[in-house]
């Protein structure tokens, strides 16, 4: 190979610095790839090599990458967007001392049982390509921490998966996937993202999994949450938006740890009161459900800044609202609130509030509390007057008074408020 003369460093995932050179070589087919990635592996003595293929065979720029040791043996190999077809090549899964290995948007339909042999990889991209099985040999990569598999075509996940029980990461997005496998084995793993898929429940087994601190259900088909679910005590982030729950189970109140849970585009009629417990919580989403009324106890939610209730079914809100004294941002268009309660005043850091497409014929004078508002949206709703405590709105930036029913004077006196 011909090198760079120029001698460089960089920072590898250990944080140390080695020095490297670098080289290029450029190629015309995926075989000529191939045969470069060989002959350079035993070239290499401890440098990062770039082939930079012409890739006449998926018309753009891509480039093979790949990173030796001291010992001269690769490490970290990279064939991003090569076009790569059919079965992963034998010649890859001869490269047994390899930790990192990306394979990301190619057009892969499956792997080779000898996948297995690396037994040393950590890290496993394998998103944007066609893989409609996995191996069980994926099972024997017990190093691995990180596997992403996003934007396949697979419907299941063999068995052997539950051996992964390194793995922090996993990333089984946007594929075909009906059910989860007995992951329950997988104890280590802090992030899950199993979103648009068609699971349609959750196995038990998931309360094993300790150690979650993210796990995004987004867009699947799932009609109830297990009470296991109820375990994870280090779960930070839930995502369950767009499936289709009808209820929540009280278990859901002992994940003390979550700030984030959306739950947007479901079916929910009612909330728990166990919702109330989570006192860590800090943006709860809740919109296009058909929620009739709160439970008082979502008082409890101390430091919740965002809270979005659109689209649902309200009639009312709960005096308890007054509590959640750390409110930023309160979404509640598209209900049917005809009052709010006295309390709203007492959400003195609401800078964003949305009443819009309730049926709202007066607002309470302690609107005026609410100092810190700059965004009040009160369109079509059937208001006939404003409260002068308006007036002391000093930070108002925006007031959204369409398709309401004011009288020409009452008009005036929203043009002076409006045009302050």
């Amino acid at each position: 190979m011909e090198s760079n003369p120029r001698d460089e460093a960089v920072e590898i995932a250990d944080a140390s610095v080695v020095p490297f050179r670098a080289g290029w070589r450029s190629v015309r087919s995926e075989a000529e790839a191939e045969a470069a990635v060989i002959q350079g592996v035993s070239e290499m003595g401890g440098r990062i090599w770039h082939i930079y293929g012409s890739n006449w065979w998926n018309g753009g720029k891509s480039r093979i990458i790949w990173t030796v040791g001291a010992d001269g043996l690769p490490t970290h190999f990279s064939m991003v967007s090569m076009g790569l077809r059919g079965s992963l090549s034998a010649h890859v899964c001869r490269l047994t001392s390899l930790e990192y290995l990306d394979l990301t948007d190619n057009q892969l339909t499956a792997l080779p049982d000898a996948v297995g042999r690396l037994t040393l990889l950590t890290t496993l991209n394998l998103g944007r390509n066609q893989l409609t099985a996995l191996p069980d040999a994926i099972g024997q990569l017990t190093s691995l921490q990180a596997l992403s598999l996003t934007r396949n075509q697979l419907t299941a996940l063999p068995d052997a998966i539950r051996h992964l029980t390194s793995l922090v990461r996993l990333n089984l997005m946007d594929n075909q996937l009906t059910a989860l496998p007995d992951i329950g084995h997988l104890t280590s793993l802090k992030n899950l993202c199993a979103a648009r898929n068609q699971l349609t429940a959750l196995p038990d087994a998931i309360g094993h999994l300790t150690h979650l601190t993210s796990l995004d259900l987004t867009c699947n088909q799932l009609t109830a949450l297990p009470d296991a679910i109820g375990r994870l005590l280090n779960l930070q982030s839930l995502s369950l938006n767009r499936n289709q729950l009808t209820a929540l189970p009280e278990a859901i109140g002992h994940m003390m740890s979550l700030t984030t849970l959306n739950l947007c585009d479901n079916q929910l009629a009612a909330l728990p009161d166990a919702l109330g417990h989570l006192s860590s919580l800090t943006l709860l989403y809740l919109c296009n459900n058909q929620l009739t009324a709160l439970p008082d106890a979502i008082g409890g939610l101390a430091w919740l800044k965002d809270l979005n209730l659109s689209e649902n079914q309200l009639t009312a809100l709960p005096d308890t609202m007054g509590r959640l004294t750390s409110l930023q941002n309160l979404l509640l268009y598209g209900n049917r609130l005809t009052t709010l309660p006295d309390s709203i005043g007492c959400l003195e850091r609401l800078s964003r509030l949305d009443l819009g497409s309730n049926q709202l014929t007066s607002l309470p004078a302690v609107i005026g509390r609410v100092t810190s508002l700059e965004y009040l949206y009160l369109n079509n709703n059937q208001l006939t007057v404003l409260p002068a405590t308006v007036g002391r709105l000093s930070h108002l930036q925006c007031l959204d008074l369409r398709s309401n029913c004011f009288n020409n004077a009452e008009k005036i006196y929203v043009n002076i408020i409006k045009g302050r």
